[in-house]
Parts: structure tokens; C-alpha cells; sequence
């Protein structure tokens, strides 16, 4: 387990929230709705104060709803010594949901060590439950567990193979998602030809969807997807299946892969299209080439643009990114326009740098911010000293730092050390460090101006000036890093005690982390009316996306997109990566990955799948959301047991595929139900 989560990202020290629901005695209940507040309440603290305690006792709960979120809490915190305990309440409990929630924590406690032993407790599982709905927890439970012994791999395999050809749909539906997750894990794995039939049938029975999607990614995985099975999934009618069927042809067979993308172009769904397109990467030129011009003409925006990206590599396709590159830079319409002149930087230098003066000087700071990133692929230094002084917008002089040279031209990087940009700042650091002595003031400086936000979002750009800082050696000044010693982030502590103790000579340095306050964690009542409440986010691309909210499922996450949305602080906002087949995401105030709310929100991982139309939170690591959003555009099985889920999307579920790089939320509102 990796040390920053061994130590809590910050210190969740609830002791007063506790007391507030605290019985007479002075312990936390474990009963009720007091209970279950307690309970989640020790959950934030991700394993701080005596929130282990309060969880260890909360299992043993008379009431069933209390048990299950102290199991859930105790599997979140990725340590295998809880796993005993959550396994025998997983086999002995009389109540299914709690079984089925300890099941499911067992294997989060142990997803991160090798999961031999407590794929043992899990087995047990197996062994001892008669309920299929437990049984295929414990089936997708041993299958994302990780495993040392390839021996163990076949093994496991076996397993869930039997619950898959036992045929009921709880058990047939966790096999198939645990299978997935092994050969993902194992990819050196092959599966057996009995394992590659069982899956076959499943994909092609007509039990849940999810059961189908999941039997296609595990015959993926290994590359099984092959003769009948890739015809059948190639001739399914689930969507997600036809995607994952092209996605899987084979790219080093023209004979096999072309006659499977030429089906996909000819798919109904955009989604299907789009993955054929990306799958004729690899075939021959004349092949691919004669197919990316046919796509240019899509009436799917998402797979045009796709088409526009793929003819980069194509000889003599400038002539057809030409004119779609000449196109009006305006705010509906650049995004084709920026993605023939990308491709036209790496296929005709010249063609792309005739064009880069009305990119540069274009009113959408996007489209100067494709500009700087064609004048770096071409070399067209002028523009991009142009565009490192933009103005307007920081991602703008970021994309432009990137094609400068710091040694060669200083100036821009050190003057983004002060801007409030964490990724700006971040990109200027790292070039600094490459560079002489002269700039370790500057670097100081601007970690300094950072460290007095008091915001622990600023981790990324922080470190980034502790390892510049660090390259220069014995000229940096190391007492200035002192106070750091005393940081609020205990990940800054760290890496300022090593410098500091590796210029001592050895000799231990000793620091201690200051957190800061924590969040107000919200009351039930507040949960409470967080599920009876939905989110409208209007889109500038004229459709809606509404939400729902799974307050006892994520109760910070809810709590912190709700509290942000009524302060307004989403209006105006962009999503501003647009993944196609893949994810939107979006949220930040500076249009970028490193820009969020200013604390931490922990993870709140459930045995939920990441489905298409799922909300969850972008994080740079465990424990590590700042308000950013990402929404599943396919069925991400991939991303399942690892990102909070804490909405889905209702109604109008297609309109987030209307969605293009840079669409702005206009504004969110919050409409709450008057329930019974």
C-alpha cells in the first residue's frame, strides 16, 4: 500500500461530531440513524482517530443497516488485517445486504497486497453462502485481486468459471465481472479454452447487460475475442458489445480486422462508428487512408473529429484538412478546425504554418491553445513567445511553454512561476530545473505565494517546486525549507524531511503535519435531502444533462457537488477533456486537471459499476478529489473499485454525447422533490 495512504491525506479528527450523536455513556451509538451517522462520520476519517474502532464496533451492530455501512467503511480503508474480521461477518451474518456488503469490503481491503490471502477468505465466502448474489460478490471480489502466484491465476479462473456455467444471473453477472478484472490484472494470463466457451454463452444469453459487457471485456482482455465469439458480439444488439467487438478485431490481420471495421462504419450508433475509425489504426495506408476520408463526412461530430485526428499519418490528406482548418474560429465551431490543424502540424508543416496566425489570435482561447501545441510540433518559436504571454487564459501559456526551451529562453518560465495556475506553474517548475541557480528564488517564491492558499489541491504544484528545488543541490538554501517541516500536508512533510535530511548529512530530520480543519460533514437530514434532489447542468450545446445523487452511497462527494452547485460555482465552468468512447470531465476553474476546490475529498468506493451515464470524482490519486466530475460515456468497467460514483445521470441520458471539448455549463440548478 502506498505510504500516502497509510498516512491519511489529512487528519480526520471528528471527535465532535461524534459527541454530538454520542449516547450517554460517551461512546458513539451503533443503532439507528445516529448509528449510521456515526458510522459514516468515522468513515471520513479514513482511518484516523478512533474511527477504526468506532467501525470494529459498528460491525457487531443490532442493526443490519448500521453493519453494512461499518463493513463498507472498514473494506475502504485498504488494509488486509480488517479482512478477517469482514469475512466472518460476510459468512455468518443472517441478513443478505450486510453479507453482501462485507463480501464486497473483504476485497477491498485486500485490493491493494497480494490478494492470496484474502482471495483464501473469499473462498470461504464461496464455500459457505448458498446465495448466489453473495456468491458472485465474492466471485468479482477474487477476481480484481492481484496475485503474486501465476498458479493462483488459474486457479481463481477455474472458480469462477464454475459460477458461471452455474447459470444464475447474480453469480453469472459476478463471474464474468471478476473474470474481466483477472485477465486485465494477469495480462500475461491466457484463458482456457472451457473459460473462453462459458464466456460465450453468457455473452450471448440474455441475462443483464452488464453480465454481457463484462463477458466481452473478460474475452478481450486476453485477446480471446476471436472467430464466433467476435462474430456473435459483432452481431449483438447491445451497443457497448459491437463497440468492444470492433475495438478487439485484430490489428496485424487486414483480412479479419477490415471486414469488421467495415461493418462497425456502417453501425447505427456513433459510439460503434467512432471505435472503427480508431481500430483502422495499423491497417494499410491505402486501406485506412480511402476509409478516414469516407468518416470525414460522419454526421456524428465525435466521429469526424476522430476521422480529422486519424488522417495525420495519412500522405496526401492535407488537401482534405486544408479547408476544414480555413473554417471560422468562432465559439461553436472550433473544435474541427483545431484538429485539422494538429494533424496538419505533423503531416504538412507548411500547410499547418500558414495557418497558425488566425489559430494564434483566434477569440476561443482553445483554439489559440491548439496554436501553441501545432507551433511546438513545427517549431515556430515567434508564436509561441506569442502565446506564452497570453492574457487570456494560463492553459494557453502552458501549452506554449511546452514547445520552448528554458535554457534558450527563460523569461516565460519564470514568469509563470507566478501565476495562480497550478499546472501553469507546474510546467514552468519543471523546465526551471533543468536550468542554472539563478532561479531558485523565484521557485522559493512561488512556493512560498502557493503554500499561503492553505488549499490541499496545491499538492501537484508544490512538489513539482520541491523536485526543481531538489535538483540544484547543495545551492539551495535548505533552511528556507523549514517550515515545511510543519506543513499541513503530510505528503510535503514527507518530501521536505528527506531533502532536508539528505542535505543534513543522514541525520534524521523529524516532521510533523499540521492538517487543516476539516470539511463540515453533512447530517443525515442533509443526506436525506440530498436523495430526494436532482441537478440540471445547462449545456451550451443547448441539451441538459440531469443528475441524481447517491447520498448514502457517497455521502462527501453528494454533499460537496450540492454545496458547490448553490454557491454557483460550477456556472460558467467548461468541461474541458472530452474522451470520446471514454469520459467527459470537467468542473475546474482553470480548465485543467490541476485546478479544483481547494480540500480533498476522500474516496467512496463501491461495489457499483461504472456504467454509462455514471458521475463520478477525478482524482491524481487515492483520497485526492477536488470537486472536478467525470461522466462515463461507455460502460468503464476498467475504472470499477476505483473512482467514487456519487450521481448517474436520468432523462436524457444521450445528451451527453452532444458534448465537445470546451462545452461550458452554464449554470446548475437544484430541484428538490417534495417526496411523501
Amino acid at each position: 500500500m502506498p505510504g500516502m495512504l497509510k498516512t491519511a491525506v489529512r487528519t480526520r479528527v471528528a471527535l465532535t461530531l461524534l459527541a454530538a450523536t454520542a449516547t450517554a455513556c460517551g461512546a458513539p451509538p451503533t443503532t439507528g440513524r445516529e448509528g449510521l451517522h456515526a458510522v459514516i462520520v468515522a468513515d471520513d476519517q479514513r482511518g484516523g482517530g478512533d474511527a477504526p474502532q468506532v467501525l470494529q464496533a459498528a460491525i457487531t451492530s443490532s442493526d443490519a443497516t448500521v453493519r453494512a455501512a461499518a463493513a463498507t467503511a472498514l473494506g475502504r480503508l485498504e488494509q488486509p488485517e480488517y479482512a478477517i474480521d469482514l469475512a466472518a461477518l460476510a459468512s455468518k451474518d443472517t441478513d443478505l445486504s450486510v453479507r453482501l456488503a462485507a463480501t464486497h469490503a473483504v476485497a477491498q481491503a485486500g485490493s491493494t497486497s497480494d490478494g492470496a490471502q484474502v482471495g483464501d477468505l473469499l473462498v470461504q465466502v464461496l464455500n459457505t453462502d448458498g446465495d448466489y448474489t453473495v456468491r458472485g460478490a465474492a466471485a468479482a471480489g477474487l477476481g480484481r485481486l492481484r496475485y503474486a502466484d501465476p498458479a493462483r491465476v488459474g486457479q481463481v479462473e477455474g472458480l469462477l468459471r464454475d459460477i458461471l456455467g452455474a447459470g444464475d444471473p447474480a453469480g453469472v453477472e459476478g463471474a464474468a465481472r471478476g473474470l474481466a478484472a483477472l485477465f486485465r490484472n494477469h495480462r500475461e494470463h491466457a484463458a482456457a479454452d472451457t473459460t473462453v466457451t462459458a464466456l460465450s454463452a453468457a455473452m450471448a444469453s440474455d441475462g443483464s447487460d452488464l453480465a454481457r459487457v463484462a463477458s466481452v471485456a473478460a474475452l478481450a482482455a486476453p485477446g480471446q475475442l476471436t472467430g464466433d465469439a467476435l462474430n456473435a458480439a459483432q452481431a449483438s444488439p447491445i451497443t457497448e458489445i459491437r463497440r468492444r467487438a470492433v475495438a478487439a478485431a485484430p490489428s496485424d490481420d487486414a483480412a479479419v480486422a477490415l471486414p469488421a471495421i467495415d461493418a462497425a462504419l456502417g453501425d447505427a450508433e456513433g459510439a460503434v462508428r467512432l471505435e472503427a475509425i480508431r481500430a483502422l489504426r495499423g491497417q494499410p495506408d491505402a486501406q485506412r487512408c480511402a476509409r478516414l476520408l469516407t468518416a470525414l463526412e460522419d454526421a456524428w461530430p465525435p466521429a469526424q473529429l476522430t476521422a480529422i485526428a486519424g488522417l495525420a499519418s495519412c500522405p496526401g490528406a492535407a488537401i482534405a484538412l486544408e479547408p476544414i482548418a480555413d473554417g471560422a474560429w468562432d465559439e461553436m465551431g472550433w473544435q474541427p478546425r483545431a484538429r485539422a490543424l494538429a494533424s496538419l502540424s505533423r503531416l504538412s508543416p507548411a500547410a499547418a504554418g500558414m495557418r497558425l496566425e488566425a489559430a494564434a489570435s483566434a477569440e476561443p482561447w482553445q483554439a489559440r491553445m491548439y496554436a501553441a501545441r501545432a507551433a511546438g510540433e513545427i517549431g515556430e518559436q515567434a508564436v509561441l513567445r506569442e502565446l506564452a504571454a497570453d492574457g487570456q487564459h494560463p492553459n494557453v501559456r502552458e501549452a506554449a511553454l511546452r514547445g520552448l526551451d528554458a535554457n534558450a529562453d527563460v523569461e516565460p518560465f519564470v514568469d509563470a512561476l507566478s501565476s495562480p495556475d497550478y499546472q501553469l506553474v507546474m510546467t514552468a517548475a519543471n523546465a526551471l530545473a533543468d536550468t542554472d541557480d539563478a532561479h531558485i528564488e523565484p521557485l522559493l517564491l512561488a512556493l512560498e505565494r502557493i503554500s499561503a492558499e492553505q488549499r490541499e489541491t496545491s499538492r501537484d504544484p508544490r512538489m513539482a517546486l520541491l523536485r526543481s528545488l531538489d535538483a540544484f543541490g547543495s545551492a539551495l538554501e535548505y533552511e528556507r525549507l523549514e517550515p515545511y517541516l510543519s506543513d499541513f500536508d503530510p505528503e510535503i512533510v514527507a518530501r521536505v524531511t528527506a531533502m532536508v535530511t539528505t542535505r543534513n548529512g543522514g541525520r534524521p530530520v523529524i516532521g510533523e503535519a499540521r492538517p487543516l480543519p476539516p470539511l463540515p460533514f453533512p447530517t443525515l437530514e442533509q443526506l436525506d435531502e440530498i436523495a430526494s434532489t436532482t441537478a440540471t447542468l445547462r449545456m451550451s450545446s443547448g441539451r441538459n444533462i440531469q443528475l441524481r445523487f447517491l447520498p448514502f452511497e457517497a455521502p462527501t462527494h453528494a454533499a460537496r457537488f450540492t454545496r458547490l452547485a448553490a454557491d454557483g460555482y460550477f456556472d460558467g465552468l467548461t468541461l474541458h477533456r472530452v474522451v470520446f468512447n471514454f469520459v467527459l470531465q470537467g468542473g475546474s476553474p482553470g480548465a485543467n486537471e490541476f485546478m479544483g476546490d481547494g480540500m480533498y475529498t476522500r474516496d467512496e468506493i463501491t461495489a457499483r459499476a461504472h456504467l454509462r451515464g455514471t458521475v463520478g470524482t477525478s482524482t491524481r490519486g487515492r483520497d485526492t478529489g477536488d470537486g472536478q466530475i467525470f461522466i462515463n460515456l461507455i460502460d468503464n468497467l476498467r475504472l470499477d473499485f476505483n473512482y467514487t460514483i456519487f450521481a448517474e445521470v436520468i432523462g436524457d441520458v444521450d445528451a451527453i454525447d452532444a458534448v465537445l471539448e470546451g462545452a461550458v455549463i452554464e449554470s446548475v440548478t437544484l430541484d428538490r422533490s417534495e417526496g411523501p
